[in-house]
């Protein structure tokens, strides 16, 4: 585990209250966990979750949490930002998009 998975502890704050009460229009109870675990992160100020550490925190395959999360994003409720050349070296941003502002 590196320095920023252990620093990671995502909260309850304003951003993952915002994105519990998208319920209705997240639908699918596993999207709006995933949609929850990020925004807590971002609440935190770690808006860089791991895929592995979403899949461990959520109890599912790492796969399912990539689809759910491509799933979030073509329904406009998260951007995804990647950086680096490899996979080991990439790092992956979130940006949260929920209604009424607090984009991250």
């Amino acid at each position: 585990m590196n320095e920023t998975q252990q620093r990671s502890r995502p909260v309850r704050g304003p951003l993952f209250e915002q994105a519990v009460r998208l319920a209705p229009r997240v639908g699918d109870a596993r999207r709006l966990k995933v949609l929850a675990l990020i925004a807590a992160h971002a609440d935190a100020g770690c808006p860089n979750p791991t895929i592995g550490e979403l899949a461990m925190r959520l109890g599912e395959r790492r796969v399912t949490v990539v689809r759910l999360i491509d799933r979030l994003e073509a329904d406009g409720l998260l951007a995804v930002h990647r950086s680096g050349a490899s996979r080991r070296s990439r790092v992956t941003r979130y940006e949260l998009r929920l209604e009424g502002g607090g984009r991250r």
